[in-house]
């Protein structure tokens, strides 16, 4: 029989799998001809399994990239892959992390080094490696022309070993990133290491992050990078409470070596005037910045600057003075950020008056300040005619009753903006009704998404009103906001007749049951809405079964989220047959986890897998799903030729379920998501 269907992808981990069922994986990974990503982590993988996956491995040709971090083997597992690697010509990834290797290990996986060509990626971190297995491994690597990535975190690496990896850096030519953060390297080994800079030319990233260096270490680190010039990147952004020299000079290697860069982010606090002079100096000769993160600090703007990040500082109105100063004659700057950023009436008259003559700006966030009344109306006329501000965000702003009926009026006329955030909170019935109005009559945006206690109360009543004659919003946000049965009849009856509206997210609400039944009274007639999220509504068995009914009669929406709605067996039943009825659905993803139904259910989903035609991605994570559904899913996936997605994640099945699943995907391109088994 002819192959439908072959996985590339797959993974399992966090479970503990026995030697019986990773017996049947070992025997079709020898005779699979297009697994080539295969990860297998922390599913206590002992040394009698990991001899049977040498084995295989000895024999695919396929498997590029294998995952087999946090199993805890230790040097005797670490000598049956090292053999397998010996003569392995397909893998070019590997990830043997936190597996208890040590220096013994090392020397295995070294003299394997000398003999394999094609592994470009290896992931050493966190083992028992010390100076002593970081040489085996120097000496194998000195002359090796194809590893491109080190990784070497939270070893025993010390001084000693920062010394061995120094000597690899003056002979090596091919690595580009070594990973060194929690190495207890001190100030001596980053001395080894940046003499070794000087003359290296292959070093892109060096990690040093949370090691015990101290501005005498980054000393020595700035006096290298006067010759070295391709280093881009010494730390990991996602470091947290790192050395903040550190920081700074790794944001001034990315400007300085990186022609092309034009986002940096860093924080000027705490550091030496070393690192400052060559962080400033680095800054102003750089030509090609256009993108600036300034997030909780503070420094200049510069002309080349595109987008400026101020948010979470203390501006103020005086520093938002001397920033719409700049904005004046500034042509570009086109995003500017200054949430939360104590602005009063007064600096918002500073950047109403600088918007007057700056033609630039595209996208202003004041979100998080205190603008007032006066406020409000500055920037409403500042904005009204404005040629190029299309974005704009007011969450978390307060406003008064006149404010909206105000900001209303310039909602109803205004022609450039097409995305607004803002902050709907004590809002009135009166000033609920003209904001509806207004934004009903509005001929721009495209993107609405209010925020506050307003959209739980008044402004929910008048979505009928707000989005009948609305002719131009492609995408409505009310996620959080309360909104039951009858807010969202009054929304349905709003866009029933509306042809523009792709995207609607009503996640976590209170819909129930009876909120989506409004909602399947939208789908069976809406032949424009491509994407609905009901997440978290509580719409049970009943509401799934609404939703049901009107898929059979909708040909257009392509993405459904119900997760978490307290959906059974018998909603799920009434959504799989549905979806196999209708043939000619458009529904591509369909998302249901965290819901309650069973093996029955799944039952009924397998079976419509067997026969539709359109879905691509399905989601049933974190359901009381046992062996039998997967069974059944195994069943189908050996004749569904659409499924590409499949996540299984968090569920009960054993030995049995696994050995056909297993078998099912020796067959099947399905690609599973790295989220299989936990």
């Amino acid at each position: 029989t002819a192959l439908v269907q072959t996985i590339t992808t797959l993974s399992i981990k966090e479970i503990k799998v026995g030697s019986n069922e990773m017996k049947h994986l070992y025997n079709a990974l020898e005779k699979n001809t297009a697994i080539e990503d295969l990860a297998l982590r922390d599913i206590k993988l002992d040394n009698n399994g990991l001899k049977s996956l040498a084995h295989a491995l000895s024999v695919n040709k396929t498997i590029i990239k294998l995952n087999i971090s946090s199993n805890r083997f230790g040097d005797d597992g670490m000598k049956y892959l090292a053999e397998a690697l010996h003569n392995n010509t397909t893998m070019t990834m590997l990830n043997i992390s936190y597996n208890n290797v040590g220096d013994d290990g090392a020397r295995d996986l070294a003299n394997a080094l000398y003999n394999n060509k094609t592994l470009t990626n290896l992931n050493l971190s966190g083992n028992d490696i010390t100076n002593i297995g970081v040489e085996h491994l120097f000496v194998a690597l000195q002359d090796n022309s194809t590893l491109k990535v080190l990784e070497l975190r939270s070893c025993k690496t010390g001084h000693k070993g920062a010394m061995h990896l120094a000597c690899l850096l003056r002979t090596n030519q091919t690595l580009t990133h070594l990973d060194l953060k929690y190495c207890d390297i001190e100030n001596q080994g980053v001395k080894e290491l940046t003499d070794a800079l000087r003359t290296n030319k292959s070093l892109t990233t060096l990690f040093l992050s949370h090691n015990k260096i101290d501005a005498e270490g980054v000393e020595y680190l700035i006096e290298a990078l006067e010759d070295n010039k391709t280093l881009l990147q010494i730390r990991d952004t996602s470091a947290s409470n790192d050395n903040q020299n550190l920081v700074s000079v790794n944001v001034a290697i990315q400007m300085r070596n990186n022609k092309e860069l034009n986002t940096a982010s860093f924080c000027l606090k705490n550091i030496t005037s070393k690192s400052r002079e060559f962080l400033i100096n680095t800054f102003q000769n750089h030509e090609t910045l256009t993108r600036l993160d300034l997030a909780q600090d503070n420094a200049d703007d510069e002309a080349t600057l595109t987008a400026l990040y101020l948010q979470k500082n203390s501006l103020g109105d005086e520093g938002v003075k001397y920033l719409a100063d700049a904005l004046n004659n500034n042509t570009t700057l086109t995003e500017l950020n200054l949430e939360q950023n104590s602005i009063k009436h007064e600096g918002a008259k500073y950047l109403a008056d600088a918007l007057k003559n700056n033609k630039a700006l595209t996208a202003l966030y004041l979100a998080n300040n205190s603008l007032g009344d006066e406020g409000t109306k500055f920037l409403a006329d500042a904005l009204q005619n404005h040629p190029t501000v299309t974005s704009f965000d007011m969450s978390f702003q307060p406003m008064q009753d006149n404010d909206w009926t105000y900001f209303a009026d310039f909602l109803r006329t205004n022609e450039t903006l097409t995305s607004l955030t803002l902050a709907v909170h004590a809002l009135k019935e009166r000033e609920a009704h003209y904001l509806a109005d207004a934004l009903s009559q509005n001929k721009a945006l495209t993107t609405l998404n209010p925020w506050g206690e307003g959209t739980r109360t008044t402004l929910k009543k008048y979505f009928g009103c707000m989005f009948k004659n609305n002719l131009t919003l492609t995408q409505i946000i009310l996620q959080h906001r309360s909104i039951d049965a009858n807010d969202a009849k009054n929304l349905v009856d709003g866009l029933t007749n509306n042809k523009i509206v792709t995207e609607l997210r009503l996640n976590n609400n209170d819909l129930g049951s009876a909120g989506a039944k409004h909602l399947a009274d939208l789908l069976t007639n809406n032949q424009t809405l491509t994407s609905l999220d009901l997440s978290t509504n509580y719409i049970k068995d009943e509401g799934a079964a609404h939703l049901a009914d009107a898929l059979q009669y909708n040909k257009v929406l392509k993405e459904m989220d119900l997760s978490e709605n307290g959906i059974k067996d018998h909603g799920l039943k009434s959504l799989a047959n549905s979806l196999k009825i209708n043939t000619n659905t458009g529904v591509t993803t369909l998302k249901l986890g965290r819901n309650r139904f069973g093996d029955e259910g799944v039952q009924a989903l397998a079976d419509m897998l067997k026969t539709n035609n359109t879905l691509i991605s399905l989601d049933f994570h974190k359901n009381n799903v046992g062996n039998e559904g997967i069974i059944a899913v195994a069943h189908a996936l050996k004749t569904n030729q659409k499924l590409v997605e499949l996540d299984l994640d968090c569920l009960n099945f054993y030995e049995q379920a696994s050995q056909q699943l297993f078998d099912a995907l020796a067959l099947n391109k399905v690609i599973i998501s790295d989220e299989l088994f936990k």
